[in-house]
């Protein structure tokens, strides 16, 4: 086989030395590598799906946890309120000015002085008890002052939610 012995180099069949690839491996080393693609591509979509639901969930979670926390402390601030509104106690008032007419017998024979009336007032505003507690020395000054106040009406006492009956003194000067 040389090159004399009549045989062109065209004509000599080369073996297969079993490093030639056709073109159907070609084609099927192409789709098992798009394949392998996209499967790499799914699996790293699903990492990431993942990822942003645990962060999803890790922000919801502490969403929770800040909500809660804000509902405890409100709760326990309305409660304190609430609590501070069952103690608290407001004394009757009258809910007009007491105006006590001063007796013209008075005026004329000047007597001055401050009576002092013990009022109990009811639940409902009005005047129940209704006593001399300290007299002015004038008969007349201390009887306006208790029609006057036997006559007013007032705001009842409260204690919390409940209206209740309280007596205290008024003082009223002439």
């Amino acid at each position: 086989m040389a090159w004399g012995d009549g045989i062109k180099p065209e004509d000599k069949i080369y073996k297969s030395q079993g490093n030639d690839i056709d073109l159907g491996t070609l084609v099927m080393l192409m789709f098992l590598f798009v394949i392998a693609i996209s499967i790499a591509y799914l699996a790293f979509s699903k990492y990431r799906e993942r990822v942003e639901i645990e962060e999803a969930a890790k922000y919801a979670q502490n969403a929770l946890i800040e909500w809660n926390r804000q509902m405890s402390e409100s709760m326990a601030q309305e409660n304190r309120r609430v609590e501070k509104f069952k103690n608290r106690f407001i004394p009757p008032k009258p809910l007009s000015e007491i105006k006590v007419p001063y007796p013209e017998l008075s005026k004329i024979n000047n007597e001055h002085g401050t009576v002092l009336v013990e009022v109990t007032i009811s639940r409902y505003g009005r005047p129940e008890r209704v006593k001399l507690a300290k007299t002015s020395g004038y008969e007349r000054l201390d009887t306006a002052a208790l029609k006057t106040i036997e006559n007013t009406i007032f705001e009842p006492a409260q204690k919390g939610y409940d209206q209740v009956p309280f007596t205290y003194v008024i003082d009223i000067n002439f």
